[in-house]
């Protein structure tokens, strides 16, 4: 007897255990069936993994899409500890950058609508409602808010704010809206206020808590340039050929430098040096904290500077038209090394620099010289993520389905 019930107690656990242990496919959201769906299978790497494991990279783990019938992915994007894509249906779709899990998704617009890449900020505390002036006038009567870190992501008429944990919509499309001016590219956030640039060349700052205009900068031309806030400084580079650098504290211009042309590609920021592609030939850098040139001259090129320049410890890559990619040393501005047929970073790991080529194959090479170790097919892919920050190739197809090579 006693046995019995000890085998009956085995079974009742074991099936505890496996009720919660299903799930169902990331694509299905609403539950449909009190049967559990099978769960969905992995995709396949679409070329050689022999020859993968030939050039020192593993397949870390691939992922189903998790997109709804006649919805593709249009644009990848890794921050922190998240990848995003936005689709066709300008919905924002998350997964874990760790782990590739499906995590929530989002519809930010309208069909049609412009929607600019999102930007992280951290322990935002803002209502799901904007203050009114009852709490303008009395703070006392504000309720305590949880903060929260938050994925923003603007269009060209507002910003929408979610809870990148759990994916809740504290700010929905149209609730923090811009007033008066229309944004040309990515804001940015401190986590109190967002930064928007302006086709007419100003940054508007928009107070969350309360959706007010509290500061307004002007730079001398279109900014087509994402914003990039950094250590309580906001950065900023406009079509007047100046980079900007901003006191969010103080609300005042730190310093501004002058270059050879308009900046119309995406500048970066990353430990203290400030690198920026100008669209006549040349590459800058300079010191964020006081703007001076951290080369002794420009880095100049052979052709327009049109793509965003990328930056890994050692180096700053740019892409030039017509020439392929540069690799240039981060501390002296001196060429490290250029590949003719190199088109972007996609990974910067162990001293190892990967780099696809125009005809969609990965060249692995030496960070310092240049000199190449493999080649592999990549073209299998439809999207390949620039990346010269985190130690992992990301990669995806339209459908959704996501690959991570390490």
């Amino acid at each position: 007897m006693r046995a019995l019930l000890l085998c009956l107690a085995l079974a009742t656990c074991l099936t505890l255990i496996a009720c919660d242990n299903t799930t169902t496919s990331p694509a299905d959201f609403t539950q449909t069936s009190a049967i559990a769906e099978p769960l969905p299978v992995s995709p396949e790497v679409p070329f050689d993994e022999d020859a993968l494991i030939d050039a020192g990279l593993q397949v870390y783990w691939t992922k189903p899409g998790a997109l709804k019938p006649g919805e593709k992915a249009r644009t990848l994007y890794q921050l922190d500890e998240n990848i995003y894509y936005v689709t066709n249906f300008n919905t924002l779709v998350t997964h874990s950058a760790i782990a590739g899990n499906y995590r929530w998704r989002q519809t930010i617009g309208n069909l049609g609508q412009t929607v600019f890449a999102p930007t992280h900020a951290s322990d935002v505390a803002i209502a799901d409602e904007p203050h009114g002036m009852k709490e303008v006038l009395d703070p006392q009567s504000l309720e305590y808010t949880k903060s929260f870190d938050a994925v923003l992501i603007n269009t060209l008429s507002y910003v929408v704010v979610i809870d990148r944990r759990t994916g809740r919509m504290v700010r929905a499309p149209g609730a923090i809206p811009f007033n008066g001016y229309a944004a040309n590219a990515a804001g940015a956030s401190d986590g109190a206020n967002f930064f928007v640039p302006s086709a007419r060349g100003w940054i508007h700052t928009v107070e969350m808590a309360t959706n007010a205009e509290v500061w307004t900068e002007s730079t001398g031309g279109t900014i087509s340039a994402d914003l990039v806030y950094a250590d309580n400084f906001l950065y900023a580079a406009s079509e007047d050929g100046a980079a900007y650098s901003f006191d969010v504290t103080n609300r005042k211009m730190e310093w501004r430098h002058q270059m050879s042309g308009p900046i119309v590609a995406n500048f970066a920021v990353r430990k203290g040096r400030f690198a920026v592609p100008c669209k006549e030939l040349r590459l800058y850098c300079f010191d964020t904290v006081t703007g001076a040139s951290s080369w002794t001259d420009a880095f100049v090129l052979p052709g327009k500077l049109t793509t965003p320049v990328q930056l890994s410890e050692a180096a700053a890559y740019q892409f030039c038209e017509g020439a392929g990619l540069y690799a240039v040393s981060i501390e002296t501005g001196e060429l490290l090394w250029h590949m003719p047929t190199g088109k972007k970073v996609v990974m910067v790991d162990d001293y190892k620099t990967y780099v696809l080529d125009e005809d969609d194959q990965l060249h692995v090479v030496k960070e310092a010289t240049g000199e190449e170790l493999a080649v592999l097919d990549f073209s299998g892919f439809d999207m390949v993520l620039s990346n010269a920050d985190a130690p992992a190739i990301y990669a995806a197809m339209r459908n959704g389905d996501l690959f991570c090579i390490r």
